[in-house]
Parts: structure tokens; sequence; C-alpha cells
């Protein structure tokens, strides 16, 4: 079963999100964060199949988070959310992650979700 560390400062969001997640019937273990530094405790104890987070955030932002998780684990896959999405992209340009524009849909989250866990599946 794949574990997913769900990154989000917004509370509202955040719960949205991961009743989404636990309501697309897919089958993931899901961590949750409050922000970028909760999420980097987390990793550091429960590595991950995939990190979803939101770019702006306090104490630790998106991209340093991302930064630090993908040199500890290079083939971990991200998805980066963000209402800012051209300083999204921006700031992990050179990594080639997924960017994803909030506002997004539940049928956004699933697409992005049912690709990477295809992705994931098919590595074991």
């Amino acid at each position: 079963m794949p574990t997913l560390l769900l990154v989000e400062d917004d509370p509202l969001l955040r719960n949205w999100l991961a009743y989404a997640f636990k309501n697309l019937n897919l089958d993931v273990r899901l961590f949750i964060a409050s922000n970028g530094a909760e999420a980097w405790q987390l990793l550091q104890q429960n590595p991950v199949d995939l990190l979803w987070t939101d770019y702006e955030m306090p104490s630790l932002n998106g991209a340093t988070l991302i930064r630090r998780a993908v040199g500890q684990y290079p083939h971990l896959p991200v998805v980066l959310m963000s209402g800012n999405l051209s300083a999204a992209q921006a700031a992990v340009a050179d990594l080639g992650i997924q960017v994803l524009a909030k506002p997004f849909t539940l049928e956004d989250i699933q697409q992005v979700l049912t690709s990477l866990l295809t992705d994931f599946e098919g590595t074991e």
C-alpha cells in the first residue's frame, strides 16, 4: 500500500484534501502535516511513496521541503500545489516536479493520483 504525505497549512483545504484522498477509492496510507517543518519531521520517521505539498507555508515552504525530501529520497514523486503557479513552477523548475494550480477539482486530484499510483504499482 503506497504512503502519501499531505502537507497543507490551510485547515479547511487540508481537511478537504484528506477527505478526498480517503474517498477516491485509492488504496493509500495517509500522513498529514500542517506545515513544512512538521512534514520534514514526519519524513524522517516515516519514508513515504508520494509527497503532496503546498508551496506557500510557514516554517518551511514547499520548495525547500521538496528539495530536502528529493535530496534524501531522489525518486520520491512529488506534487506541489499553489495559488501562485508561476512562482511555484519557477521554484522547482529544475526538479521536474508536477505543479497543480489552486483551485483544483476532485477530478484533478483523482487524475494526478491515479497517474502517480499507477507508476508506483509498476515499480513494485
